[in-house]
């Protein structure tokens, strides 16, 4: 979310999508209700769930792989 490309979100119904252009990265946010698999495999996203609360989306991801780089938003 913070490197300088472009994305796109789609919403529908039962998933929240995120679109990448830079490596053409696709992220899935279900909001169907389902809960996380237990024999989730970490990957770059890991597996997310989300749910709405009012306007906004409150997303839970699990099994992300050790790389994965988390980057604070007020990070200069």
């Amino acid at each position: 979310m913070v490197m300088p490309y472009p994305f796109e979100i789609v919403q529908r119904p039962d998933t929240v999508y995120i679109l990448f252009e830079y490596n053409s990265g696709v992220r899935r946010i279900y909001t169907d209700g389902r809960k996380h698999p237990d024999d989730v495999v970490p990957t770059w996203m890991g597996h997310s769930t989300g749910n709405w609360q009012g306007n906004t989306l409150v997303v839970d991801t699990m099994a992300l792989r050790p790389e994965t780089g988390l980057i604070p938003s007020n990070t200069p």
